[in-house]
């Protein structure tokens, strides 16, 4: 959890990230914010886990370069809101969330 504001301003507004993992199991993300004349964004600072999903693709390494020592980084997580192709929300990953 990110408890310091990423953004903050004499004004009041801020902007905070949570994300929040069980590995293998359950996955989440979510954000509270406030900007200038708008009510805050998820005030309780909560996140919903959903079920863990899997990634796949196809990773290219040098000729001669061992694959097992390469390590694959997600940079974004897409947060599936309905049943069709569009319905999603994507957060970009911090990069100083920890990788386990």
């Amino acid at each position: 959890m990110c408890a310091e504001a990423l953004f903050s301003d004499d004004l009041g507004n801020f902007d905070r990230w949570i994300y929040a993992r069980i590995p293998g199991r359950f996955v989440g993300v979510s954000r509270t914010a406030k900007w200038t004349n708008r009510n805050v964004i998820n005030p309780e600072f909560q996140v919903k886990l959903q079920v863990s999903g899997t990634i796949e693709g196809q990773v290219t390494v040098p000729e001669g370069f061992d694959c097992t020592k390469a390590t694959v980084r997600v940079k974004s997580m897409h947060i599936t809101t309905g049943p069709g192709n569009f319905d999603f929300q994507m957060y970009p990953r911090d990069d100083n969330f920890p990788v386990s």
